[in-house]
């Protein structure tokens, strides 16, 4: 999968956090700075789970296991 393909900015930025081992709570507040704590874990729940954003995850995980 290229690189945010089918993502919006926000939602690839919050993708490379998840991959880079950040919390989902932690990588969507680091995606989204003025999202509320509120915002930040009912989203990050609700984004963590959306197929394009495992996808992406899976891929960026496997890429960084090749090198």
């Amino acid at each position: 999968m290229p690189a945010g393909d089918g993502l919006t900015p926000g939602q690839h930025s919050f993708a490379v956090n998840l991959a880079k081992g950040l919390s989902k709570t932690k990588a969507y507040a680091a995606a989204y700075p003025e999202a509320n704590t509120h915002t930040c874990n009912r989203t990050a729940a609700r984004l963590e789970r959306d197929p394009r954003i495992v996808r992406y995850v899976a891929h960026l995980r496997a890429m960084e296991s090749i090198q």
